[in-house]
């Protein structure tokens, strides 16, 4: 497999190679897409797709909103934790 990457993320990818961290572009590409796994399976936990279009269609029927995209991303997460919550509460 052959893969192009841009000059920001080959210099990123040089840095931790130099310092040590990785051996080679190869050990720290494995360990980026375990990560990336990882960080996926949590998404689809935390934010299943179904919520997600939810959030976004009710963003959308509320209008423009003045929260920075950090402070919606906040809430989000925080509606997801009350959500989980609230679905361990119903199981018990």
């Amino acid at each position: 497999m052959e893969i192009h990457l841009p000059l920001q993320i080959e210099e990123m990818l040089n840095r931790h190679i130099e310092s040590g961290r990785y051996e080679s572009a190869t050990q720290a590409i494995c360990q980026a897409i375990f990560l990336l796994d990882e960080l996926a399976e949590w998404e689809d936990e935390n934010f299943p797709t179904e919520y997600l279009r939810q959030m976004i269609q009710e963003s959308i029927d509320s209008g423009p909103s003045s929260l920075s995209a950090k402070e919606l991303f906040d809430e989000l997460l925080e509606r997801s934790e009350v959500s989980s919550k609230d679905k361990d509460n119903a199981t018990a």
